[in-house]
């Protein structure tokens, strides 16, 4: 479908672009009782107080507390506010006097009882000065001093006005004087004061007298207003002048050094010295104007909330919601899909002129300063502004090309043309004498991460294309797509911009971040302090940055190490808001430098913002209040005060502590952040503080409050509160507790010790006990074993000689003497090894070195003995005499059968095993067993026995070794 130009079929001439006020208002739905506001005050803690018709609130910037009659106040309305030197807070109600306290709000009982309070206010002294329908009363340290009039104190929109020397001066009389009262005995004296010039006033109008700092303003309401110059002289009011009022204003209220005019028509700044009124700025019914600490005014209206003005900076141009804007010298046209809005920023009054027409889809200027359009399936020729304000009806803007999708944008050179959609991807065009001619297509086979491309950009380094799916690069015929891999901070991309100084920024949903399209990566800046908001555009100004938000502008600050992200930082600019409606987004801006403006393409139209009513420095960090805590999720009060709170002591046992915060900045969004016993600040997610595991102990939560720009408040504020212990949690039981667990450690001690002790000596009476019967075993088998082996040993050779000399056969008589030798050798050996408490590996190898050169002598064998490892450990007998047993048989082997020339005997001793090896050089002479000569079986039935292990090796010799455990 082609894109007919929006047609001239209506134009709308939009309201002139005078500078228009900025409102965030608070009403029911923001948490307020109700929307009938008759009085507003900030406290010195810097709470915003509102009196309504259904109780007093207290609004921190982001919550509204009701209180009302069950929170002590004596009546739900309230009508005013005053705060006394001492830091108590007053409030005026239909039921009399209440004051503030850590509870809440208590009934105070004063001469005005429980009459209406209308007026409440305190004099140059600070003290506390209230008025009802007949009675007014000033508090004098703890004394009242107060008057009574029978005919009334007037109409309650009058102030009370202090002229010094303790004197008041009270207007709002239907009789044009008013009423000095002067302090008499306890009370005051009252004297009328009549207005000179004014001889009379119009029937049912009263006259209130306004304090301001050119002198006193007499306001002459309701009926024909009139506003009268007055100076007090000679106990007569002389009015100097009288100027009507045509705006039916019923009282007056200053903000900024300006006077105002406030009633039932509305608000609206005054020209004290003409009368003239400006243009209207709330139409509503105004009852309270007044100015918090960071300048904003206040207005509290009958039916229609509370309302901050948030700054004059924004002219709306007009109401046809526009996505994009492009910008030809002073040219400004802004587009949507209902139409467009033209506007000459160069006129002295710039004056808007409106097409409504469906389709259009952006606009962007050329190179050669025109206008070229999109919409849905073409892209229509480049045009002057003239141009296209002249078109007819009937004509239609001649296209160039088309496709099948949205055309989402396009960008040039001298001799191509860009051209991206919502589903073709990004197509190229050459520009010939005949007209476009396409030449290339790409898609994500050529590199795009997807083919609905938002927006095509050209920079001096190349075309981009702006998809929600992250960025791409087009050179060479091919797009090189960018991500979060590659450093942004969101795909989901909005633009991309080349600043002056030759870099690339990309904005997103999630912050902005430096490109570098040379290394193609990416540095995000502002993640956190900018989530959320998509950052739609970037203008430079006077060498600044900033990057417009969908409401918002920030400043992206860029140190001097720039363009590293760590020297870069993004700053909200505090009370300059881009909407004045927070339900309208901002689409697209560009920069007019010669008006200083911003134009930008918002969802609810056409709007002008005017740089130069930006903040000449940063706001002061705002001050920070506790505004409430549960428990175990019951709300508890806090005590103390919204910077030194407390909480009353908790049961003992774990808690659930929730803390709420707030940091009191009304123009700008303001974080709070705490910390607790580690001494770190960590964010507080909506002024919301949690410690879900509370224990026994005195504890402190510190809180800032964290200004946009990053600068905190100077002193914190502090809650503390203490949870008791449970019973052993108690000091004393503790100590009671430590006392018996060190007396109990000090006897299980000494029991141990005494236990280790007596085992000790047990084991050393059992050690003696078994060296004693090892003593008297080989003294038996010495005396009278050993002596009945001799004796036989001795009868045998005797017989054995006696066989020889008579010629008998002595054979018998030799095996016996034989077997008696060697049973002497093992008896000796025995009584060798019982005779030692604790053998060594090194005592075992000489003793097995002696045996095996007195078995190898007779065959000239050479034997060497050596003891290898830990060789002065103990060696049980036990132990000592296997090993013995098993080197003797292992010796006798190897001289009985190996033949060889040389024999080596080791004892190793490593860890809790030892090992007898013994080795020959000889062949291995038959088969293992005893039926080869070797006894293997009875050396590995020995070493088994104990839990040990025998290997036989042979090759160049025969190596025998037996290894058992000795552990214990």
């Amino acid at each position: 479908m082609r894109l007919v130009l929006l047609l001239a079929t209506l134009a709308l001439l939009a309201p002139r672009s005078h500078a228009q006020p900025v409102w965030d208002v608070l009403t029911r739905a923001g948490g307020m009782p109700s929307d009938y506001v008759l009085a507003i005050h900030q406290d010195r803690w810097g709470f915003v107080w509102f009196g309504t018709d259904a109780g007093a609130v207290r609004w921190d910037g982001t919550r509204a507390q009701t209180f009302s009659v069950d929170d002590g106040l004596p009546h739900a309305y309230v009508q005013g506010f005053a705060e006394t030197p001492d830091g108590t807070l007053w409030a005026a109600t239909n039921a009399g006097l209440a004051r503030r306290t850590e509870a809440g709000w208590e009934a105070v009982d004063s001469p005005l009882g429980r009459e209406p309070v209308s007026r409440i206010t305190t004099d140059d002294q600070g003290r506390l000065v209230a008025s009802g329908t007949a009675t007014i009363g000033r508090l004098e340290g703890d004394t009242w001093r107060t008057l009574r009039l029978s005919g009334g104190l007037g109409y309650g929109e009058a102030p009370i006005l202090d002229v010094g020397d303790g004197r008041l001066l009270l207007s709002g009389f239907r009789d044009p004087a008013a009423l000095l009262l002067t302090p008499e005995a306890g009370g005051f004296r009252a004297e009328r004061v009549p207005i000179a010039g004014l001889s009379s006033s119009p029937s049912g109008a009263y006259v209130s007298i306004y304090a301001t700092a050119d002198g006193l303003l007499g306001l002459v309401v309701p009926q024909d207003a009139q506003l009268v110059r007055l100076r007090l002289e000679d106990g007569q009011l002389v009015s100097e002048a009288i100027v009507p009022l045509s705006n039916g204003a019923r009282a007056l209220a200053r903000h900024d050094g300006d006077l105002y005019t406030i009633g039932s028509a509305g608000l609206r700044r005054l020209d004290a010295s003409t009368g003239e009124a400006g243009p209207l700025q709330i139409e509503a019914d105004v009852r309270a104007v007044t100015t918090d600490r960071e300048g904003g005014m206040w207005v509290g209206t009958f039916g229609e909330g509370a309302a901050r003005r948030v700054g004059t900076h924004l002219a709306t141009l007009s109401d046809v919601p526009a996505r994009r804007v492009a910008l030809v010298g002073d040219e400004a046209w802004a587009l949507g899909g209902r139409g467009a809005t033209f506007v000459d920023l160069g006129a002295p009054t710039p004056e808007p002129w409106s097409l409504r027409q469906t389709g259009p889809r952006s606009i962007v200027a050329t190179p050669d300063g025109r206008f070229r359009i999109s919409g849905q399936a073409s892209l229509f020729a480049a045009m002057t502004a003239e141009t296209i304000r002249r078109m007819s009806v009937r004509r239609r803007l001649r296209m160039v090309a088309q496709d099948g999708d949205w055309v989402s944008g396009s960008a040039e050179t001298a001799d191509s043309l860009w051209m991206g959609s919502y589903g073709s991807g990004l197509r190229r065009f050459r520009k010939t004498p005949g007209g476009l001619v396409e030449i290339d297509t790409l898609g994500t086979d050529d590199g795009l991460p997807t083919e609905a491309v938002e927006d095509v950009i050209r920079t001096r380094a190349g075309t981009w294309a702006v998809t929600r799916r992250g960025l791409a690069f087009v050179h060479g015929g091919r797009a090189y797509a960018m991500g979060v891999a590659d450093g942004l901070p969101s795909s989901a991309v909005y633009a991309i911009y080349e600043a002056d100084d030759g870099t690339h920024w990309a904005g997103t949903d999630r912050g902005i971040a430096r490109v570098d399209p040379t290394r193609w990566r990416a540095e995000a800046v502002g993640e956190r302090e900018m989530a959320g908001r998509a950052v739609v555009a970037f203008v430079e100004r006077r060498g600044a940055l900033y990057a417009v938000t969908t409401q918002a502008l920030w400043r992206v600050e860029r140190g001097p190490e720039a363009p590293r992200s760590e020297a870069v930082r993004v700053r909200l600019v505090d009370a300059f808001p881009l909407v004045a409606d927070p339900r309208h987004t901002v689409e697209h801006a560009v920069y007019h430098a010669a008006s200083d403006r911003l134009v930008l393409a918002t969802s609810g139209g056409l709007v002008l913002a005017d740089l130069a009513a930006l903040p000449a420095s940063e706001a002061p960090p705002p001050p920070v209040a506790f505004v409430g805590a549960t428990v175990d999720d019951e709300a508890v009060a806090l005590a103390g005060t919204p910077r030194a709170a407390r909480l009353a002591g908790l049961g003992p046992g774990r808690h659930r502590v929730e803390i709420q915060a707030a940091a009191l900045q009304f123009g700008g969004d303001a974080g709070v952040e705490w910390r607790g016993a580690d001494g770190v600040w960590h964010p507080a997610d909506q002024g919301r503080i949690v410690l879900s595991d509370v224990g026994a102990g005195d504890h402190v939560v510190d809180v800032r409050a964290v200004a946009p720009s990053g600068a905190a408040s100077g002193k914190p504020g502090r809650l503390a509160f203490r949870v008791a212990p449970r019973w052993w949690e108690r000091r004393a039981v503790q100590a009671l507790l430590a006392v018996l667990a060190f007396g109990a450690l000090v006897g299980g001690v000494r029991y141990a010790s005494q236990r280790r002790l007596r085992a000790r000596v047990r084991e050393l009476e059992l050690a003696e006990r078994v060296r004693a019967e090892r003593e008297r075993i080989s003294r038996d088998l010495h005396d009278h074993v050993g002596a009945e082996v001799a004796a036989i040993l001795t009868r045998a050779e005797v017989a054995r000689l006696r066989a020889a000399a008579e010629g008998r056969d002595a054979d018998a008589f030799r095996s016996v003497e034989q077997r008696a030798r060697r049973t002497m050798g093992s008896l000796r050996e025995a009584v060798w090894a019982l005779g030692h408490d604790a053998l060594t590996p090194d005592a075992l190898a000489d003793r097995l070195g002696a045996f095996a050169r007195d078995q190898a002598a007779p065959l000239g064998l050479a034997v060497e003995a050596a003891a290898h490892g830990e060789v002065d450990r103990a060696l049980s007998p036990t132990h000592a005499l296997a090993l013995y047993r098993i080197g003797q048989e292992a010796v006798r082997n190897a001289v009985r059968h190996s033949g060889g020339t040389r024999l080596r005997v080791t004892v190793e001793a490593t860890g809790d095993r030892v090992a007898v090896v013994v080795r020959d050089d000889g062949a291995f002479g038959g088969p293992a067993g005893d039926g080869g000569g070797y006894g293997l079986g009875n050396i590995q039935a020995r070493a088994e026995a104990l839990g040990g292990t025998l290997a036989l090796s042979n090759g160049d010799g025969t190596t025998v070794r037996a290894e058992i455990p000795v552990a214990g």
